[in-house]
């Protein structure tokens, strides 16, 4: 299947935000940045319905879940220029990993963080 990059957000209905158990979720199924408590996003070659269902399975019934796929080639904001590498990285034959790309330089910012991102290339 070809690689596609996710926004993945949850709306947590006044819990605690569950991070750890949606990043164990996401690990074994590619490469993520957590951009905030409720927001990811997922590189991947598995069907957005493998995704939805591996997610819904950790949430509680009043939990929302949104996973869209995006167009990297449309994109804009502010944010550290290692998220942008990534982004585009992904576009290509041989994706970099978050790892691969913050192992080059210190990033900038909270998203720099080692939690702000893992999967299967931080393993």
């Amino acid at each position: 299947m070809e690689r596609r990059v996710y926004y993945i957000g949850v709306r947590w209905n006044r819990r605690v935000p569950a991070i750890d158990r949606v990043e164990l979720v996401l690990d074994p199924l590619g490469d993520w940045i957590r951009f905030n408590d409720s927001t990811w996003f997922l590189s991947t070659t598995e069907p957005q319905a493998t995704l939805s269902a591996s997610l819904q399975e950790i949430l509680a019934e009043d939990q929302t879940l949104l996973v869209i796929a995006l167009n990297p080639k449309d994109r804009f904001g502010l944010a550290p220029q290692w998220v942008w590498d990534w982004i585009d990285s992904q576009r290509g034959p041989t994706p970099r990993t978050v790892a691969e790309i913050v192992g080059q330089g210190p990033p900038i910012g909270d998203l720099g963080d080692k939690r702000s991102f893992g999967g299967r290339g931080t393993q």
